[in-house]
């Protein structure tokens, strides 16, 4: 009788602890009846203020093209100083990328090597050899009958004339650059000297822009001659042929000469030129 009461009593201190529970949450949520109401009201003001004021979306700019300026390289080298003063001074209205080239054993050529260089300019050595045609020959000039140690002295001479010379390009040439032997056997005098050989091309069949790289020396060729004629139209059209071959290759060298025709010329025509194109010297299209 006694364990039946106890249950009892048990039983009904749980009923009235789940009476209890239930009053307590029946009360929380009639306490609060405006909290479950305001929430749908807040998301509805939200989506009004949305709807009125839309977020912006941050677009991306558009990337503009970069024109790449300055990406088709151009080097010219005007030869034959050493004979005039006049023409040397002229070039101080030229950029500096231009490469004056001076021929050795002339009246002015340690002066114009000197003064250039002063003037911010890089100097050639613009070095006699043969040609085929006897009306062009010289008598201070490589030949193909000189032997290797000729030639060495040969240089030698020459380069004491023009100071401070970076590299040789040849004046004439047409029948020593074609030789193999001559034209190997003065490119292997340059192997132990820092310089590069431009090949003007004096000739079809030459061979020094070969022979050089076969011999590991820095060398690069001549595309066009601006001036055969010294009319300033005929330059101009010769201007044009060379940003041409520009274009098509990324690079092109151009060869002038010492005249008051073409450095007018060349005044005129830097002025106008494109800026996809830039100007160089041309010892840093030697490879």
């Amino acid at each position: 009788m006694r364990e039946e009461s106890y249950r009892n009593f048990l039983f009904l201190i749980f009923l009235v602890l789940a009476a209890g529970s239930l009053i307590y949450l029946e009360r929380s949520r009639i306490s609060k009846p405006e909290e479950k109401k305001s929430a749908p009201q807040k998301i509805e003001k939200k989506i009004e203020f949305e709807e009125k004021f839309p977020e912006k979306k941050e677009i991306p700019e558009k990337k503009k093209e970069k024109k790449e300026k300055g990406k088709i390289k151009l080097a010219v080298v005007i030869d034959d100083f050493g004979t005039s003063q006049e023409v040397v001074y002229m070039m101080e209205n030229l950029p500096r990328e231009i490469t004056p080239s001076i021929l050795p054993f002339r009246q002015y050529s340690r002066w114009s090597a000197k003064y250039l260089k002063k003037q911010g300019f890089d100097v050639l050595l613009h070095l006699p050899m043969e040609p085929k045609n006897h009306f062009f020959r010289e008598d201070n000039m490589l030949t193909v009958n000189m032997t290797r140690a000729q030639m060495e002295r040969y240089l030698q001479r020459a380069l004491r004339e023009v100071p401070g010379a970076s590299g040789i390009n040849n004046h004439e040439g047409s029948k020593f650059t074609a030789d193999p032997i001559a034209i190997k056997n003065l490119l292997f005098l340059l192997t132990n000297r820092n310089m590069f050989f431009l090949d003007s091309r004096t000739t079809r069949d030459t061979l020094a822009y070969e022979t050089a790289r076969t011999l590991g020396i820095k060398t690069c060729k001549r595309d066009v001659f601006l001036d055969n004629d010294h009319n300033i139209n005929y330059i101009k059209g010769q201007w044009r042929s060379f940003l041409k071959k520009a274009r098509k290759r990324g690079f092109a060298i151009a060869i002038g000469h010492a005249r008051a025709e073409t450095i007018t010329a060349l005044k005129i025509l830097l002025k106008e030129l494109p800026p996809q194109y830039t100007l160089v010297r041309v010892k840093k299209l030697a490879k």
